[in-house]
C-alpha cells in the first residue's frame, strides 16, 4: 500500500546521488537502476505488490502521487539537457518523460510476467531505454 512513499524517499535520494551526472541518459538511467534494485532484492513482494495495484483503483490513485513525482523527476532531467544542448529532440518533454516512465513500468511488468527470472531487470531496462533515446535524440 505505501510503496510510491518508500519509492519517492528512494528516488530523493537516487536523484542527489547522481546530480553529477552530466548524460541526461546515463542520470535517468542511474535513477531508475536504483528504483528497480529494490524491485530485485525484494522480488516476489513487488511481483505481488504489482500485480495489487494494476487490480486496484484506489492503490492506483494513491500510488498515483508518486508516479506523477517520478515523472516530473525525468521532465526535469529531460529539460535541464535540451537548455543546455545536451539533447536536441522535436519531441516535448512531457511526451518523452511519460515515455521512458512507461517504458520504466512496461519493464517491470514484462519482467515479472514473461521473462525469466534469471534475467537482470536492469539490463532488460537498459535495451527498452536505448530504444527510447535512439528515438527521441539526434545523436
Amino acid at each position: 500500500m505505501y510503496l510510491g512513499d518508500s519509492q519517492i524517499e528512494l528516488l530523493q535520494e537516487s536523484t542527489g546521488k547522481h546530480q553529477h551526472l552530466q548524460h541526461p541518459k546515463e542520470k535517468i538511467q542511474c535513477i531508475l537502476n536504483d528504483l528497480l534494485f529494490r524491485y530485485i532484492e525484494q522480488g516476489e513482494l513487488m511481483k505481488h505488490v504489482l500485480v495489487e495495484i494494476v487490480k486496484s483503483a484506489y492503490v492506483v490513485e494513491s500510488e498515483s502521487k508518486s508516479i506523477r513525482q517520478l515523472q516530473e523527476t525525468i521532465a526535469s532531467i529531460i529539460d535541464h539537457a535540451k537548455q543546455n544542448g545536451q539533447l536536441e529532440s522535436k519531441w516535448d518533454t512531457d511526451i518523452i518523460a511519460s515515455t521512458i516512465i512507461g517504458t520504466y513500468f512496461h519493464t517491470m511488468m514484462s519482467w515479472s510476467l514473461l521473462q525469466p527470472q534469471t534475467s537482470d531487470i536492469r539490463d532488460l531496462f537498459h535495451q527498452h531505454l536505448d530504444v527510447v533515446w535512439e528515438g527521441i535524440s539526434k545523436e
